[in-house]
């Protein structure tokens, strides 16, 4: 049989056209997609983290894989007009072969980490997406996990100054190390009294609680392009859920939800100078400032006030004094800043609670793998044309040291 012309193996090997033929390959599917991420720096200038890394801006590459995924689960639930495209298929595919997935998969729960086995191995994603059934229904992208936690912490007020650590566990069990004893002018021959290591290391146990939020997405809207879809649906979800954190991590009642600072026994109480007839004096607020022990005020912890805006607003108008309008606080009322520290405003704080706080020393947890139910059923979704998304994720945390914080109850009503 004659040899085919033009194939790499009727090319010379060290001419010009060989080397090409050699390096050629086909690209895969994301290939032609940026992966170009940006550092997030907070308000302050420092970089935002999320656990041991730097928290950065989604990738094209990621809003599309979300995107893709999305598309996927509307046509599984039957959403009308849902095709995916060739180059789609094939992105969807791709990731399933070589991406990162979590979720609860035959028993095993898998939630992401530093090592290979902390994700969905790729043979059970292939064989769950192919499912006619289930389609891969409690698979989540490695990416929409990321993605979700990337906006409340760069737009909350509160939530962006905590600890913020995923995990792959319902409850964590984190080791608080307590202060050794020092004995001083021991006398020779006097036994010294040894360090009992059973008070050492103390438990401080946080359970994961759900939380759902109900999306409603345009039929139309979902047959648009896989960025669009990726970014859209982030997009919806984490702006809801960042003034939810942040409502949590202040108020949260421990029982259904993470436990919140306002509800956390031992913390330090300072009382108000006027109490709820008011008004604020520039005193309450040193008093809340120094009433946190030195130690725990150091920058890296994020110190701030933490309270309602009427609050800063009262706090702002302290006049210099009598007959002198003058701001004690200074004119920079935008500033929300009060004697050297940021004013993070909660508005579901109460007028007479204030509160002062080392936040870095509240850990918020994330338990990655999030679920997402489908449904187009019903009068009102066929009328409007539209498919609602309801997506579960999980939340924990509490104050790892109530020392770090002080509250005032009885702030002007």
């Amino acid at each position: 049989m004659a040899k085919l012309k033009n194939t790499p193996a009727s090319v010379g090997a060290g001419t010009k056209a060989g080397k090409i033929f050699a390096g050629a390959k086909v690209k895969d599917a994301g290939d032609r997609l940026s992966e170009k991420k940006y550092a997030i720096k907070g308000r302050d200038g420092n970089p935002l983290r999320w656990g041991s890394k730097n928290v950065e801006t989604a990738s094209e590459k990621d809003h599309a894989i979300v995107g893709v995924w999305f598309k996927r689960t509307m046509q599984k639930a039957g959403v009308p007009g849902i095709t995916l495209t060739d180059w789609e298929k094939s992105l969807l595919a791709d990731h399933v072969e070589k991406g990162r997935w979590v979720g609860d998969v035959a028993g095993a729960y898998y939630g992401g980490g530093a090592d290979p086995s902390d994700y969905v191995p790729n043979t059970h994603v292939k064989a769950l997406m192919d499912d006619t059934v289930s389609g891969g229904l409690f698979l989540t992208p490695y990416e929409f996990d990321s993605n979700i936690v990337t906006l409340p912490l760069l737009h909350s007020e509160v939530f962006s100054l905590c600890d913020v650590v995923p995990v792959s566990a319902r409850r964590i069990d984190t080791a608080r190390l307590n202060n050794l004893s020092l004995t001083w002018g021991q006398n020779p021959g006097t036994a010294l009294t040894p360090f009992n290591t059973a008070s050492l290391v103390s438990e401080i146990p946080t359970p994961t609680y759900p939380v759902a939020g109900a999306i409603e997405l345009d039929n139309n809207m979902l047959v648009d392009s896989p960025v669009n879809i990726g970014a859209k649906v982030t997009e919806l979800y984490s702006e809801r859920l960042k003034a939810e954190l942040d409502r949590v991590i202040v108020n949260g009642n421990g029982y259904n939800e993470p436990l919140g600072v306002t509800n956390t026994s031992g913390l330090v109480t300072v009382n108000a100078d006027n109490g709820t007839g008011g008004p604020p004096t520039v005193s309450d607020y040193e008093s809340l400032i120094f009433s946190v022990q030195k130690q725990y005020r150091q920058k890296d912890w994020n110190p701030a006030f933490v309270a309602n805006d009427t609050s800063y607003r009262r706090a702002r108008a302290i006049p210099v004094g009598p007959g002198d309008e003058r701001r004690v606080m200074g004119m920079d009322n935008q500033s929300y800043t009060l004697l050297d520290y940021q004013y993070k405003v909660q508005n579901d704080i109460p007028n007479t609670r204030i509160l002062f706080g080392c936040w870095k020393r509240y850990r918020a947890y994330q338990r990655l793998g999030s679920e997402v139910v489908v449904t187009r059923e019903g009068r009102q979704l066929t009328l409007t044309n539209t498919t609602l998304v309801v997506i579960r994720a999980r939340f924990g945390g509490q104050p790892i040291d109530p020392n770090a914080f002080a509250l005032m109850t009885d702030a002007q009503s």
